[in-house]
């Protein structure tokens, strides 16, 4: 296999819904920035989850994502956080309810260890350790003192005019964030983070944490992160499906998706017009990297925010965009 037909990529979602024109521009600088800051990692000859959480840090630490800063609160008015982070080669950690932190992706890679699978609630003698560590670990976490210290101005004004997640009037706004990337040396990794539902029931968790669902990598097979209505994404098992596929043809021609890069997109979208025929006006997006070519991402909502960054083929120019996919076949740059 040739160096080049390994070449490293990241790509960024934003989340996928549906908002207002303006609202979704807002997002678009900072996904370029998290895009570069993934770049800059994986340039550096840093593997890929620093270069995954470099970029989720950059959009946890936004108010313009349902994420971090930016999270929704639930039934209880509190912000609590759930996160996945996994390597190509299989090993992860899952964080559920993190509170009081603007980049739960932060802790999620300090837990990161080789051989090493860890699916864990935080609880309250976790953040007691949290409030008690140096001030260096606060500040790398996002630290805050108070739950509303978490809660974002611009949330909850959006809140206030029924701007959230599944809200009644219609409008849309899964500010899931997530990457994806391949590193020198052809080593995968994804990362999916979020504030889940608005006015969510305490403790209720989504497919974002979730090994399989939300999240996943694996060096033989490829790696992704999705963003939507969790529950819709967990019944259609949309990621399974997808990687159930990815696996197949794979073994076939271990190439097959860099010398026809079409045949991913034909995957995504068979297995987002079921996830469609399954769940009626529920579902989201997803942005995936498969062991050999370009990234590729699908969507049944209104709209997806996308960023990513590659080495045009045969050349070392890095070709970074960041724009808003449209249903219609439009975007917004």
């Amino acid at each position: 296999m040739r160096k080049e037909e390994k070449r490293p990529c990241v790509i960024i979602h934003g989340g996928a819904g549906k908002l207002p024109d303006e609202r979704a521009r807002k997002k678009l600088p900072v996904m370029r920035r998290a895009a570069e800051a993934a770049w800059e990692e994986l340039h550096g000859g840093k593997s890929g989850e620093f270069a995954v959480v470099a970029a989720l840090r950059e959009m946890e630490g936004s108010d313009f994502f349902n994420a971090g800063y930016g999270g929704y609160p639930n039934v209880d008015g509190i912000v609590l956080l759930d996160v996945g982070l996994m390597r190509g080669a299989r090993d992860f950690v899952s964080i559920l309810n993190a509170r009081r932190m603007k980049y739960p992706s932060a802790v999620a890679l300090d837990l990161l260890r080789a051989d090493r699978s860890l699916m864990t609630v935080w609880t309250h003698q976790l953040m007691q350790e949290v409030d008690g560590a140096a001030d260096f670990i606060k500040e790398r976490y996002g630290w805050v003192p108070t739950h509303e210290d978490l809660l974002s101005p611009v949330v909850e004004e959006w809140l206030k005019n029924d701007g959230g997640e599944f809200s009644s009037s219609g409008e849309t706004s899964c500010g899931t964030v997530g990457c994806v990337v391949r590193d020198l040396n052809g080593d995968l990794c994804a990362g999916t983070s979020t504030g889940g539902v608005n006015s969510k029931d305490n403790g209720r968790i989504g497919d974002t944490p979730v090994i399989g669902s939300g999240v996943f990598a694996d060096n033989e097979i490829g790696a992704l992160s999705t963003t939507g209505h969790g529950e819709s994404l967990m019944l259609g098992l949309l990621s399974g499906f997808v990687l159930g596929e990815l696996r197949r043809e794979l073994r076939e021609h271990i190439d097959i998706f860099r010398k026809n890069p079409d045949r991913l997109s034909a995957i995504l979208e068979n297995e987002f017009q079921e996830l469609s025929r399954k769940t009626v006006n529920k579902g989201g997006g997803m942005i995936i990297v498969p062991p050999h070519g370009s990234p590729n991402f699908a969507f049944n909502s209104e709209m997806i925010s996308i960023a990513h960054a590659e080495l045009k083929e045969g050349s070392s120019e890095v070709e970074l965009q960041s724009f808003i996919a449209k249903s219609d076949g439009t975007f917004l740059r």
